[in-house]
């Protein structure tokens, strides 16, 4: 295996985000939000989320692709905070596919999108973690803070989101 590289996404890269944002909300997200929509959200319906979503990025967003062997295999985006008044600035997203787990990977692209984010001028970050993810253990083992919590609707359920606050 190579050394992993980040990049900026582009939008050639909608299928391969697409691929690893639907097979990242099956393996994680089952058992926190309703199963028959996790097993409808295929590739192809992801691919439709990424088109808007590059269409439709707000000025300071970013999106980066983690690559090992010329395969993309996480992704991780940020930019402006969406109404966090505790931050200026926002993790929208970090995703890697379950079998790269446990290498560093997610830390290296927490690391990346943040030094990115800081260099145009954002200062704190909040990121929305869903309350039963194992993923809240590794925000705070990277520095993050628990804030507060909100009640938010997934596919017709209702489900707890947490904020983590890094400085």
């Amino acid at each position: 295996m190579s050394a992993p590289t980040i990049r900026r996404a582009t939008f050639s890269d909608i299928d391969a985000l697409a691929y690893v944002h639907s097979t990242t909300w099956r393996a994680t997200y089952r058992g926190m939000v309703p199963d028959d929509f996790l097993d409808e959200l295929t590739p192809e319906k992801s691919a439709g989320y990424w088109k808007q979503t590059f269409e439709r990025m707000k000025s300071g967003s970013l999106v980066f692709a983690l690559e090992i062997d010329d395969t993309v295999v996480g992704y991780t985006s940020g930019g402006p905070a969406r109404e966090l008044p505790e931050v200026d600035g926002e993790i929208y997203t970090l995703y890697l596919l379950p079998e790269c787990h446990g290498e560093g990977f997610g830390a290296l692209m927490l690391r990346h999108l943040l030094d990115a984010l800081r260099a145009t001028g954002f200062e704190t970050f909040g990121v929305w973690v869903l309350l039963d993810n194992p993923a809240r253990d590794f925000y705070a083992h990277m520095g993050a803070v628990s804030v507060r919590t909100k009640e938010i609707t997934v596919a017709g359920e209702s489900v707890i989101e947490e904020l983590w606050v890094l400085t």
